[in-house]
Formats: structure tokens, sequence, C-alpha cells
């Protein structure tokens, strides 16, 4: 989706358009739902940002920064752009990424989501990269996308909309280290597939049960603040911590009140 943002609104610019600056325009009218107010996204698009994107080439934002910036960047391009017949192509390949995301982040919510309406969308937003002329900026994630299709088929579930973003690694992680090219597919995905093997045999990789993730034992001062509260544990442990003592201290005052 950043690759896509990205392209969109330089192919706009370089045309004349200046999407960039009337985009930080569009967006500062732009009321978001209150779980999205975790950032300023007009910020985004100040004019220092601006700069360094064009000059990174590359619009360098995480996922939840694009998961809300998705449908206003998208409903943009389509009033400004797409309904005066401007810059069709391109404008289309960000729409097709929207709709495929879209599906995607529906899928846990519909009853039986279709493997085959999945795939379409995937082959439609590919597609529609080419034509608006992107190819040359095509990366090893864009494949991994086809591969949703039969994941959803075979488990009828996806763990992640975003799983394209890690799943190149481990093929760069062994191929950027072997040496032999005699047989340099093959031993790639001998190696990729090892892991793989190794990794199923952990008994906790598919488990949907309520459960931390990565447990270890909680610092020693909010051991001893539980002992004094008269709280005993056996084995007390955290996913994560990153709350203080004094939080703590608190949440267990309410608790007890």
């Amino acid at each position: 989706m950043v690759d896509a943002a990205y392209l969109v609104l330089e192919a706009l610019f370089n045309a004349g358009y200046n999407a960039w600056g009337l985009l930080g325009q569009w967006l500062s009218l732009w009321v978001l739902a209150k779980h999205q107010q975790s950032f300023d996204i007009v910020k985004l698009f100040d004019t220092q940002k601006v700069a360094k994107y064009r000059k990174d080439k590359g619009f360098k934002r995480n996922a939840s920064e694009m998961l809300t910036l998705y449908k206003p960047l998208q409903y943009f391009l389509e009033v400004m752009y797409m309904s005066n017949s401007c810059m069709v192509k391109e404008c289309r390949s960000f729409s097709a990424c929207c709709e495929l995301l879209d599906y995607l982040q529906g899928i846990p919510s519909l009853d039986s989501p279709c493997p085959k309406t999945l795939l379409g969308l995937v082959e439609s937003a590919l597609e529609c990269h080419t034509l608006a002329g992107f190819a040359d900026y095509t990366k090893p994630k864009h494949h991994w996308t086809l591969h949703f299709f039969d994941c959803l088929k075979r488990w009828g579930q996806l763990p992640s909309c975003w799983s394209c973003e890690r799943k190149h690694k481990t093929a760069r992680k062994y191929g950027s280290v072997h040496c032999n090219l005699k047989s340099y597919d093959k031993g790639l995905l001998v190696a990729c597939t090892m892991e793989h093997l190794h990794n199923l045999q952990d008994a906790e990789l598919f488990d949907d049960t309520c459960h931390f993730l990565c447990p270890r034992d909680v610092p020693k001062s909010l051991h001893q603040k539980l002992k004094a509260e008269g709280l005993q544990f056996q084995s007390v442990q955290s996913a994560t911590f990153k709350t203080s003592c004094s939080q703590w201290c608190t949440a267990l005052e309410r608790m007890a009140g």
C-alpha cells in the first residue's frame, strides 16, 4: 500500500498536478473515527515530509498509518481525478489495492469468504499496477499476494492482511549467503523448506486460545508488589511489560476496591 500510494501521488505530481500539497489540505477537512485519531495524518504531508518522500523515492509509513490513510486517499483520488477522467489508470491502480485490502480486512466477519473472489481482486490489483506503468517498481511482496488465495482455500482464514510484509525475508536470509550457483534455486528452496518444517514442530504454532506471546517472568519490583498485596501465584508471567509499577499499584487498588 505504501508503494502504491507513493507511485500514484508522484505520477500525478510529475504530470503537473500538485497532489502532494492538495492532499494535505484535503485531509485537514477530514474527520476520522475516534479509534483512528491516535496520530495526525495531516502532518504526514507537510512540506518537509513530502520533500523527504520525494528525495527517498518512497512513502515510508507504518501499517497503522496506512490503514488510517488509505480510505481517505482512495476517496481523494476518485473525487479529484478519476471523476474528471484524469490519470485514471494511475488512480485505479491504488483504488484496486484498496478494494483488495477491504476484502482482506472483512474476511473474519464473512460467513463464507470466497477464495476465488480474493484471487480475482489480487489479479486485478496486479494488472492495474502494470497498466498504470508501474511494472518496473514491482517487488517480491507483490508476488506473495498471489498466495493469499491458496492460504484462504486451505485454512479458511488469513492470519494477517499484512502477511506479505515479512514473507520475503526468509528467502532473502538464505539467498544472500547461498554461494552454489549451479543449484542456487534448489539450495534456496531446501533451506526455506527446512526452516518451515522446523517451525511446524512447534506445538503452539497454531494455538488459537487466549495466551501470552513470548511469555517471560515479570520484574522483581512487580512480583514484590503483588506479594505485598496478598496476591500469591506459583508462576507469574507477562508477554509485554510497558506499564510502570505505580500504574500497576493503582490497578491493583481498583481491583481490590
